[in-house]
């Protein structure tokens, strides 16, 4: 009768490991659900960061034309302050030089305020594409079909249960199974 009771508690052991499997599989569309749902908001994100950054440098470089436009009129008119006959030309053309040097400081500014703000230009763009995709390259069905394999071999005895693992986990080892 020993044998049969040890039969018995090695039954209901594998008995209560595939309830927890079969609670985990029905977990599954509700996890797969919420990380589609989280993937959904961080592509937004994503294109919106995108969007931003390449407003940000088209601005960053119409500043920057604008500058060199500047220090193009203050050379030339630098060049014309030579031919300055009296004091009135002169220091006309030295409040004119003056805004200019105004005009490109308040650029300046600006771009190192454009630079300062380029925030979703410091996260590396490969790594965000990696990450959606490794949540997207498994199909739902997939995950669940390879967990319903799993706790049929369980309960045939071809392999020895797993300690229950988070469903993120589960779903990072499913993908490389």
């Amino acid at each position: 009768m020993l044998p049969d009771l040890e039969l018995i508690v090695k039954m209901q052991g594998l008995d209560l490991r595939a309830n927890e499997l079969r609670k985990e599989i029905a977990l599954l569309p509700k996890q797969i659900a919420e990380i589609e749902k989280a993937l959904v908001a961080h592509s937004r994100k994503l294109e919106a960061d995108r969007a931003s950054l390449a407003s940000n440098l088209k601005e960053r470089k119409l500043k920057d034309l604008e500058i060199q436009s500047q220090q193009a009129k203050m050379a030339k008119l630098k060049d014309q302050m030579t031919s300055a006959k009296t004091n009135e030309q002169f220091r006309a053309f030295q409040n004119e030089i003056e805004f200019c040097e105004k005009e490109i400081r308040k650029h300046e500014d600006r771009v190192v305020e454009l630079l300062e703000a380029s925030g979703p230009q410091d996260i590396p763009q490969q790594q965000i594409v990696t990450h959606v995709r490794a949540v997207t390259s498994l199909a739902p069905d997939t995950r669940l079909l390879h967990l319903q394999t799993r706790a049929a071999r369980v309960l045939e005895g071809h392999e020895r249960p797993r300690r229950a693992r988070p469903a993120r986990l589960v779903l990072r080892w499913s993908r490389s199974a």
